[in-house]
């Protein structure tokens, strides 16, 4: 449900599959190196951390969410429920809290808030200077659904105010990983979207 969800959203792969394609040994690992550098904000969640412990190298093993043979996708391994105890297995005997449109929704909020808080970040940062330099990069680095018109424009699609919204309820539901960044809060407090406070840069 959480790779569908992103794949109707227009990326190309959902997360889990992406971490198979990557491999589960580096996405590891770069999950590690992301905590010791930018702190609590990324720490690995439990399950990426039980799944460095199965063996399990992804696409190049063989085995990862999913199963693999000669180097195709052959189905969903439900198998790998039975090697993450962080994480309840599927049981078509118990009601879910994610299910249906409403479930397909509340994925794609916290996948994507939580791209886009990240973003503001390295506008904040000075990272990268204007929102069309962040949208650019996530449609050509990471597969960023070109239709929505990039990350930042689709937020602005929202607009900073609702974005702040729905992440301080993730943060009420979820933790502090989901704070709204003091740009975004910035933004939002004062009616700004991202592209009239970070236009490209000679505009």
């Amino acid at each position: 449900m959480i790779d569908g969800s992103a794949k109707r959203f227009g990326m190309p792969m959902g997360p889990l599959r992406l971490l198979d394609e990557v491999g589960i040994d580096v996405s590891t690992h770069a999950g590690s190196s992301l905590y010791q550098a930018l702190g609590e904000r990324l720490k690995p969640a439990p399950a990426l951390v039980d799944l460095g412990n199965t063996g399990r190298l992804g696409k190049k093993g063989g085995r990862g969410f999913y199963l693999y043979e000669e180097s195709r996708e052959r189905q969903i391994d439900d198998t790998i429920y039975v090697e993450l105890p962080s994480v309840p297995a599927p049981d078509s005997n118990r009601p879910s809290s994610i299910s249906g449109e409403e479930g397909q929704g509340q994925i794609l909020r916290r996948l994507v808030l939580a791209m886009i808080n990240e973003a503001a970040r390295t506008l904040e940062e000075g990272i990268v200077i204007s929102a069309a330099e962040v949208d650019l990069a996530m449609i050509m680095g990471t597969g960023f659904p070109p239709f929505r018109g990039g990350l930042l424009r689709f937020a602005d699609t929202i607009h900073p105010r609702g974005i702040v919204d729905r992440l301080e309820m993730l943060v009420e539901k979820h933790g502090p990983r989901f704070t709204p960044a003091p740009a975004l809060t910035r933004l939002a407090s004062e009616d700004l979207t991202f592209y009239s406070a970070f236009p490209p840069s000679g505009s």
